[in-house]
């Protein structure tokens, strides 16, 4: 029985930029946290958002396929063109429509709760 993650329910679209064309993977049943606040470090207050995305082995989906599965790596991504990929520097339509770029990506497929952990800036 696959395990529901909680608030698990935004869709993203990742725009992978490597080798030179650029290619979108919708991504859905993902946890997307977006948080907006002022950058106090410029002389004027400046408007800086972020986001933080979960996509769950097993629960998410790319393509309609378990996101688990079809992922590769961007290396592997490069020779087969199957699944989907991500890397830093790629572009991420989030559910409120806001673009950014994939800043930080984390691989936790191995422990607890299985899962990618990407921030968005």
């Amino acid at each position: 029985m696959t395990r529901k993650p909680l608030l698990a329910t935004d869709s993203i679209e990742i725009e992978h930029r490597g080798g030179g064309a650029s290619i979108s993977f919708v991504l859905n049943r993902v946890s997307c946290h977006e948080v907006c606040g002022a950058a106090v470090q410029t002389a004027a207050f400046q408007r800086q958002c972020a986001a933080q995305i979960s996509i769950f082995p097993g629960w998410s989906l790319a393509g309609g396929q378990d996101a688990g599965a079809a992922y590769r790596t961007p290396a592997a991504y490069k020779v087969t063109g199957e699944g989907w990929t991500m890397d830093k520097e790629d572009l991420v339509l989030l559910p409120s429509g806001r673009k950014g770029r994939i800043t930080r990506i984390e691989d936790s497929r191995a422990g607890r709760c299985p899962h990618w952990y990407i921030e968005v800036t």
